[in-house]
């Protein structure tokens, strides 16, 4: 009598190999694929500072400042040049040349009262005035100078 072997399917070994590399391979991978609340801070800062970036080059190309007055509706409007412009009939403000929208959910600190509006003026030295963006644990400051701003952690500030 001979015995003919049949492999009909997987032994139990090879199930338990492939299921440890796949184990091992969603320990290193689920932390890249997963949403967090955290990306999400950091995303909206970072794309507030490139677009706020951007302005600054065109204030230090044009060689004029450039403001952009926040709105209690989070709406942003771009002025360049002079904020305000005089005339035979007194002091007005200009009209803004565009405008943008920024997230409700950032609180805003700057330097003007709790009534004013809040602006970021961006000047043609590359300086700016003192303004915070705060989302979360995450702040995109503009600290008056001329250095590029960038989204840091509460938890990267030193005490």
């Amino acid at each position: 009598m001979t015995y003919k072997a049949r492999h009909n399917g997987f032994t139990l070994i090879e199930l338990l190999v492939v299921l440890s590399v796949l184990a091992v391979l969603t320990t290193f991978t689920l932390p890249y694929l997963s949403f967090s609340p955290r990306t999400e801070e950091v995303t909206l800062l970072t794309e507030l500072r490139d677009k706020i970036s951007i302005y600054r080059a065109k204030a230090l190309r044009k060689g004029e400042r450039i403001t952009l007055l926040i709105k209690e509706d989070h709406t942003v409007e771009v002025y360049e040049g002079a904020l305000y412009t005089t005339d035979a009939f007194g002091e007005k403000q200009a009209e803004p040349t565009e405008d943008f929208d920024i997230s409700p959910r950032l609180d805003i600190y700057s330097q003007t009262g709790e009534n004013a509006p809040h602006s970021l003026t961006l000047y043609p030295d590359g300086s700016s005035s003192v303004i915070q963006f705060v989302y979360g644990e995450n702040v995109l400051a503009f600290n008056g100078a001329s250095a590029a701003p960038k989204v840091i952690s509460y938890n990267e500030v030193k005490p």
